[in-house]
């Protein structure tokens, strides 16, 4: 019997002795096993990228790392604007960056930057990002597209202490509104230029996880509103304007505004205004120190359908655009008139407030020049479908 046991111990601890340890990087989670080249961006308008319900782009704040250091990886992503999807050249563009990638699972948003092709950083605003799927949702200003095809990387490296701030993206704006949720949770109506225009949520006026990047903003078609206050920067300069947003109205039975700028000290009149007519057209109003200015597009707004709408004035012209292209314009002089009267997102006033959105709006701007029809066409492009007008390559490691 002793003789027995000792044969089974000795059985034991030779197997023992010849089974071989875990490799290191494995028993450590291979933090330096390779990245998968796969892209996973949103296919079209209606799925992830614009969230249509069917997929949550949301930030995943229960992982500390979307927002601390993901360890800076390393390595970077090649991004391509083909020529051929930009009309005209176009200078300072804002591309919006929108999509998965395995590369980007698991690092932190401190972690990455954008760079040019000879390696200059490129300011850029992360709207929302979440290290858990690697999904990122980013506005990159590149100072040229269309001419060539723009090439520009995604970096997974600490980005250089002196790279540009986010705000730059937007340094040609007076007002920039995603009116969604953040990276880091500011609130939905923070202004993403640097002039601080923040806007205040009215009765209720609420976030809602559909379309561009964080979301939009819902209005229940009441009494809710974005009220942004009045301040003088607003009012520079005055010879020239371009206001753009993206709209959903969920009814066009009646008269509704996207966004306005009343000026009541001058009467009941406005600096600038897009809004539905009771049919659901689109129109547009410009208050200068020669006249009003009225204009009506011919096609009426498709209700539960997402729209881009926006005015411009050259100093000469007034003009209304619809999904990226020219709907109507008129001649116009003077300089914009301006009061101290809020701008207001989902309602207009004039003696009273009136015409409450019953709908959503996102990406609301106003910039102090006149946007080209080939600028609004290419932006609406961009917006539209990010992931085709942005290619993504191979993944390239450190």
């Amino acid at each position: 019997m002793m003789l027995h046991r000792l044969v089974l111990i000795s059985l034991f601890l030779l197997g023992c002795l010849s089974h071989e340890p875990l490799p290191p990087d494995f028993a450590e989670g291979r933090a330096d096993a390779d990245v998968p080249d796969a892209l996973e961006p949103s296919s079209d308008a209606s799925s992830d990228a614009f969230g249509d319900g069917s997929s949550d782009t949301s930030s995943d704040t229960s992982d500390a790392d979307d927002l601390g250091d993901g360890g800076g990886r390393g390595g970077r992503l090649p991004l391509t604007v083909p020529a051929d999807k930009v009309q005209g050249v176009l200078t300072n563009f804002p591309v919006l960056v929108s999509g998965s990638h395995a590369a980007l699972m698991g690092v932190g948003a401190s972690d990455i930057g954008f760079v040019t092709e000879d390696g200059s950083p490129l300011p850029f605003e992360i709207e929302e990002f979440s290290g858990g799927p690697g999904r990122i949702d980013a506005w990159v200003l590149l100072p040229e597209i269309g001419d060539v095809d723009t090439v520009f990387y995604l970096e997974l490296s600490r980005p250089d202490a002196n790279s540009p701030a986010s705000t730059d993206v937007w340094e040609d704006y007076t007002a920039v509104w995603h009116l969604g949720s953040r990276l880091g949770d500011p609130p939905v109506t923070t202004d993403s230029s640097a002039n601080a225009h923040d806007g205040s949520i009215m009765n209720g006026a609420e976030t809602d996880p559909n379309w561009i990047a964080g979301g939009c903003m819902a209005f229940d078609g009441v009494d809710d509103r974005v009220e942004v206050f009045d301040n003088t920067s607003l009012h520079t300069p005055r010879g020239a304007v371009t206001v753009s947003a993206w709209v959903w109205p969920a009814t066009v039975s009646r008269a509704q505004s996207v966004v306005s700028k009343p000026a009541t000290d001058a009467g009941p009149r406005h600096s600038w205004q897009i809004f539905l007519t009771s049919g659901g057209a689109q129109a547009g109003r410009l208050g200068t120190t020669q006249d009003d200015y009225g204009l009506q597009g011919t096609e009426t707004l498709t209700p539960d359908t997402w729209h881009h709408v926006a005015l411009t004035f050259d100093g000469a012209t007034v003009q209304l655009y619809r999904d990226g292209q020219r709907n109507v314009s008129t001649d116009a002089s003077g300089e914009v008139l301006y009061a101290a009267d809020s701008v207001l997102l989902g309602a207009e006033r004039e003696d009273e407030l009136m015409a409450q959105l019953d709908g959503r709006i996102d990406e609301a701007r106003v910039a102090p020049w006149a946007a080209s029809a080939e600028r609004l066409a290419t932006e609406f492009r961009n917006q539209m479908n990010p992931s085709d007008f942005v290619s993504w390559g191979a993944f390239e490691p450190p």
